[in-house]
Order: C-alpha cells, then sequence, then structure tokens
C-alpha cells in the first residue's frame, strides 16, 4: 500500500512542467559533474593546448562516450544515481511548495548523503571514481571486495531511502483530527 502512494506521489510530482525540467536539469547536471570530474586533467589539458572551440568540440564528444568508458557497473550505477538525484531535486521542489513548515525533517540530511556518495562513487575503480579520484584516493578503492561499487549501491540506498521518506506523506493531510467532548 505504501508504495502505491510513492508511486502516486512521484507520478503526481512530475507532472507540473517545473518539476519535470528540474528533473531533467537535476539528472543531467549530476551526470556532467560526473564526467568532468573523472576527465577534469584531460579537459584542462584540452583547453590549455587547443583553445575554447575545440574544448568545447571535445567536451561534447566525452560527454557522449563517456558511458563507453565505464564497465557495466559503474554504467547501471552512474544512470540510476543521475536518475535518483533528478527525482530527489523534483521532489524537494515540489515539498518546498506544498508544504512551508519551519519543521526540520532528515531526509535533507540522508539525501545529501547519497548525492554525496553519488559524486565520489560513480564510474570505475581503473579510472578513479569520480570526486574520490581528486583527493588521491581512486586506486584505493579497488582494493575493495567489489572495486568500489559498494559505495554506489550504499549511495543508491541512500537516495532511495530519502525519496521514499520526503514522498510517502508529501500529499496527505498532516492536521491533527481532535475528538470533540460531549
Amino acid at each position: 500500500m505504501q508504495i502505491k502512494i510513492i508511486f502516486k506521489t512521484i507520478e503526481k510530482s512530475l507532472s507540473n512542467k517545473a518539476s519535470l525540467t528540474i528533473f531533467f536539469i537535476g539528472t543531467i547536471l549530476f551526470y556532467l559533474i560526473n564526467v568532468i570530474l573523472s576527465k577534469y586533467s584531460v579537459l584542462i589539458s584540452l583547453y590549455q593546448n587547443y583553445g575554447f572551440v575545440f574544448f568545447l568540440k571535445s567536451f561534447f564528444l566525452i560527454n557522449i562516450n563517456f558511458l563507453e568508458t565505464l564497465e557495466i557497473s559503474g554504467r547501471m550505477s552512474l544512470i540510476v544515481l543521475s536518475v535518483l538525484t533528478g527525482l530527489l531535486f523534483s521532489l524537494i521542489y515540489n515539498r518546498g511548495k506544498i508544504i512551508s513548515s519551519g519543521k526540520k525533517k532528515r531526509y535533507g540530511v540522508i539525501g545529501t548523503f547519497g548525492v554525496a556518495l553519488g559524486f565520489i562513487s560513480a564510474g570505475c575503480s581503473a579510472c578513479g571514481l569520480g570526486l574520490i579520484s581528486l583527493f588521491g584516493l581512486g586506486g584505493a578503492l579497488a582494493t575493495l571486495p567489489l572495486k568500489g561499487v559498494e559505495i554506489s549501491i550504499i549511495a543508491i540506498v541512500l537516495l532511495m531511502v530519502s525519496i521514499y521518506i520526503i514522498s510517502r506523506d508529501m500529499y496527505l493531510c498532516s492536521i491533527p483530527i481532535r475528538k470533540s467532548k460531549k
């Protein structure tokens, strides 16, 4: 029963143009940031050696072909994390529009950790997993039993939990019902 409510909430949230736009922008931005983080040294070199126009052409081609450079687990995790991040941004946007209460919720913290782990883990251990390669720790994840896929799984679970928490009661009335005294 609860899962039906979640899917109805997601469907209702993505039915308006603004939240659908936020979904696509969030999905694409997550993907692009992962491409930039994985290929930053190549991109900087292209810009410095060949100029801005060649850099833009190359950046476009690198984005198109980036998934082909990853193993199947890296491809799947990057696609899933990108879609879940876009969905989370869209749901947060709708939640902000619908409910403007001063209560602090934990879904923001969980979602933040999920997105952060997604930036760290998206990619493959051979090419230095996303953001973690900036710190020189990309190869360290290759020593993990699943070669760093564990971090992607944790990120996906955290994002799914965050989406569940934010969407389970988004369109439900939260006004307490008082019993009248007679």
